[in-house]
């Protein structure tokens, strides 16, 4: 909750009468969350020393989301064909479901993470009549920031860094990119109905007693009845448009090996999530 990295360590090699767990078998359990970047099993390793993708960390993250189930992360929702045919639906052909955490593993850690936004590194990710959970992070010298964070609905990742690998202006995790996280999610909460973190206690605060999940999505759509586009608006999709035409005319880019040996070379310190 308040980012100290002593534990961390401790669990890693063991102290005080605690047996190690050692970097396999942490390897073993991110690997069944949806981990698949290569991994360097040393001690820095629960501090973030190893770099991972900001889809790698939402999907492993929503693996609390489900109450322990290996997210089915994808991102083709379904494929039809010019005569309307529909040729893959995820609904329909998705795979079955895989657990990856045991519940009481879930509960332990979902019960911990709520407390983040609450009173922890997070308090500006905090989502007003819904219980959120979520971790801050922040690289040694300030290179990168980070909030992974969860609902009972969705799970989404925020990363804030320079493309050049340069420091930022002291950026912690429980700042701008909680703050991100914070807007992005009110957002997406808008007009659904909505469901509990799993495994915590009074998941709507200041809700009516009752329906909890119908009644608080009641009153939020009430209250701002935003509605999404189910389609791109026209200056949305002349955006698109263009960025297109330049990625198509873009040069490739050369590798910058100064920049890739200094994040090798980079472990991180205090209040760290892998970049």
């Amino acid at each position: 909750m308040k980012s100290y990295n002593i534990p961390p360590v401790k669990l890693y090699l063991g102290s005080d009468g605690m047996q190690a767990l050692g970097g396999k078998r942490i390897e073993e359990t991110i690997r069944k969350m949806g981990v698949t970047s290569p991994l360097t099993l040393v001690p820095p390793m629960v501090l973030g020393a190893n770099d991972l993708t900001l889809y790698e960390m939402a999907t492993a993250y929503g693996s609390f989301m489900t109450g322990g189930w290996k997210l089915d992360s994808h991102t083709v929702t379904q494929i039809s064909d010019s005569q309307g045919n529909v040729l893959f639906d995820y609904r329909k052909d998705h795979n079955p479901p895989v657990r990856a955490l045991e519940e009481r593993t879930v509960q332990a850690m979902n019960r911990m993470l709520v407390q983040v936004p609450e009173w922890g590194t997070a308090r500006r990710a905090a989502l007003e009549g819904i219980r959120a959970a979520g971790k801050t992070g922040t690289t040694s010298r300030y290179v990168d920031a980070w909030f992974v964070g969860y609902t009972g609905n969705y799970v989404a990742a925020v990363w804030y860094g320079n493309d050049n690998n340069s420091v930022t202006n002291r950026m912690t995790g429980g700042s701008v990119p909680a703050m991100t996280w914070q807007k992005f999610m009110t957002y997406a909460h808008q007009n659904i109905e909505l469901l509990p973190v799993p495994f915590v206690d009074d998941p709507f605060p200041g809700a009516p007693a009752g329906s909890k999940k119908e009644t608080v999505a009641e009153t939020q759509a009430e209250e701002a009845p935003i509605l999404r586009p189910k389609t791109l608006g026209e200056p949305a999709q002349e955006m698109l448009r263009e960025l297109e035409q330049k990625l198509r005319q873009a040069k490739p880019v050369t590798a910058n090996r100064v920049v890739a040996d200094s994040a090798r070379m980079a472990v991180p310190d205090g209040n760290s999530i892998a970049r």
